[in-house]
């Protein structure tokens, strides 16, 4: 076959970098000619993706290479600290779990793009054209992820200049708890050697099964100690094998270690994407920018990460969580408490796997390159490096919410955990405070709103502001029977609320059964996922039990810190993002993450 032939045949001309001069060079084309001989039968026409009217012909080749490309066990090192080693500037790479833990991937690209796989060693590419689906399934542990668990009851996070608090370490050895040490970042040989900011974390004991460390820390809690958790931390991370299969396709590769997706002409579109915490809905697809790895994690299962800049991270949260086209000093504030909420909130539950965070309301919403807008993005520009830190130093917990309904709530209260002094329920407009802890003042509240700010912003929306909801009695006999009551309810009412009314705990009755639920979020939920827990109720009963139940309500969203839309109506008002800040979290500091 003519050379000139052998490269539009194989369609990836830009991988190879064809052009007219080459076809004279005698060891090019014998490099043409090699690797024609890898081409894979079987693989194309290639019917892809969900519209039938797509058809590629092109074919996945694989591209051997002489030499290895990189270290996988370095990257793979690298993403299992990514948790322990928070980014120290807007400029620094961090990882995001954009699919956290799942059996099978699945990707494509609407430009040609490398697939490229590491094992420990060596490393290969496969070429795939434009528009095929890709799935990668069938994980297989070769070499289980070497673990240890920690019961741990304190948290820090330090630059490279900073010492542990020894202090609350000798407290602890003074108890007689002997082997008490603070832990930080794993000593694996990893890329990223000497991180300026290190999460650490003060621990109990040591463990080598999480059995015997959840026992212990229920033992602790038996005696008071209610800081006492959990947390696990990889010291070599799991190797595995897989199949990587082209849709509708003969093509198949059996792998070993993790996969590079590289495709540097645009973004790889990502199937089963979970944004949200309250809803199992998944997305069809979410387009995100390279670098993306797909690496089997201590769950024995595969995890899709990126890794892009902390500043482009926050580019595609602040469009996702709040309005692209909102007044600039709220979106700069928006991106302020993204940052500073993206370095002080760490999920235990993430302290093992390949990511620092994710890309769900479980950490805060991110839609990669989809969500990205220039406002926004000028908005994470003009606030560069700002965070938002506490009177001892610490990065603040930055809770915000859509809206609050008039009025912010504790976050004891409504989130549960430890309280903060800048996180407590604050009236949202120019009114006097009341006790809406009070059933009649609370009536009148919810009834007779008077103005806040997330009502007069030009964003408010009626439905989310006040709501109403009607239960009827089949949907009442099923909440009850999601909480262990056989039959219709006989009552239900609130037994105590926070200081903006939200309910803290709900009684539900039926005949001699009763079950007390606790929590904001719990509430919500087994009411069939209410906007939020600031409502009144009104039953109407028939025969003893209730036929149907009004429920009255205000606001979305747990209540706790910024109120996004109230802060959206204090900046057309004129308000600065410090302004802003202050009103909704009193008393923190604006600083920077790290001075250099």
């Amino acid at each position: 076959m003519h050379p000139r032939h052998v490269c539009r045949f194989m369609k990836i001309k830009k991988l190879l970098h064809c052009k007219p001069s080459d076809y004279k060079n005698k060891s090019y084309l014998h490099l043409i000619f090699f690797l024609s001989l890898f081409m894979i039968p079987g693989c194309g026409p290639v019917h892809v993706g969900p519209s039938p009217e797509i058809r590629v012909t092109k074919k996945p080749r694989v591209i051997l290479h002489p030499t290895p490309l990189g270290d996988g066990g370095f990257l793979s090192r690298d993403l299992f600290r990514s948790y322990w080693t928070p980014p120290s500037s807007d400029d620094d790479l961090i990882s995001i779990g954009v699919v956290l833990s799942e059996d099978e991937i699945q990707f494509r690209g609407d430009k040609d793009f490398l697939i490229r796989i590491y094992n420990d060693h060596t490393s290969l590419d496969i070429a795939s054209p434009a528009g095929v689906l890709w799935r990668v399934k069938d994980l297989h542990i070769t070499r289980p992820a070497l673990i240890r668990y920690f019961a741990i009851t304190e948290e820090m996070l330090l630059s490279s200049t900073q010492s542990p608090n020894l202090a609350a370490l000798e407290k602890l050895k003074a108890q007689g708890f002997a082997s008490a040490q603070w832990i930080g970042p794993p000593k694996m040989d990893a890329m990223k050697k000497n991180p300026e900011l290190g999460r650490w974390f003060l621990s109990y004991q040591s463990f080598s099964k999480i059995d015997a460390a959840k026992q212990f820390c229920w033992r602790q809690k038996k005696q008071g100690q209610k800081n006492c958790k959990v947390i696990s931390r990889v010291g070599i991370p799991p190797l595995a094998s897989g199949t990587l299969k082209a849709h509708q396709s003969s093509f198949s590769k059996h792998f070993e270690g993790i996969i590079e997706l590289i495709s540097p002409q645009g973004p790889i579109e990502i199937f089963d994407v979970k944004n949200h915490l309250m809803s199992d809905e998944l997305s069809h697809g979410q387009a995100y920018a390279s670098r993306l790895f797909i690496i089997p994690n201590a769950e024995s299962k595969f995890s899709l990460v990126q890794q892009t800049s902390f500043s482009e991270y926050l580019e595609g949260v602040v469009p996702a969580e709040t309005f692209p086209a909102a007044h600039m000093e709220a979106l700069k504030t928006q991106a302020i408490i993204a940052r500073t909420y993206a370095l002080s909130h760490a999920p235990i539950e993430f302290s093992s796997m390949p990511f620092f965070t994710c890309a769900s309301t479980r950490c805060q919403v991110y839609r990669g390159e989809g969500a990205k807008t220039q406002r926004t993005s000028t908005a994470v520009e003009q606030s560069k490096n700002l965070v938002l830190r506490d009177r001892e130093g610490r990065f603040a917990h930055t809770y915000y919410h859509s809206v609050c309904g008039g009025h912010t709530e504790d976050k004891i209260s409504s989130l549960g955990g430890k309280g903060f002094d800048y996180l407590r329920g604050l009236p949202d407009g120019p009114g006097h405070f009341i006790s809406l802890q009070n059933e009649r003042q609370l009536q009148d509240f919810v009834r007779n709103p008077q103005g806040a700010y997330c009502e007069t912003s030009s964003y408010s929306s009626k439905s989310k502001y006040r709501w109403t909801q009607t239960l009827s009695q089949n949907q009442l006999r099923s909440i009850a029977k999601s909480q262990g009551l056989d039959g219709s309810l006989t009552d239900i009412r609130v037994l105590s609320r926070g200081v903006s009314g939200r309910a803290e705990k709900l009684l539900l009755s039926h005949r001699d059964q009763q079950k007390t639920i606790h929590g904001e979020f719990k509430i919500r939920s087994a009411l069939g996922g209410l906007p939020s827990s600031l409502f009144i109720l009104d039953s109407m009963k028939k025969g003893g039990t209730i036929h149907s139940l009004r429920i009255e309500g205000g606001g979305f969203g747990h209540g706790v810190g910024l109120c996004q839309i109230g802060a959206i109506g204090r900046a057309e008002q004129g308000q600065s993002f410090r302004d802003i800040l202050q009103a909704y979290y009193p008393g923190l500091t604006l600083d920077r993450i790290i001075e250099k």
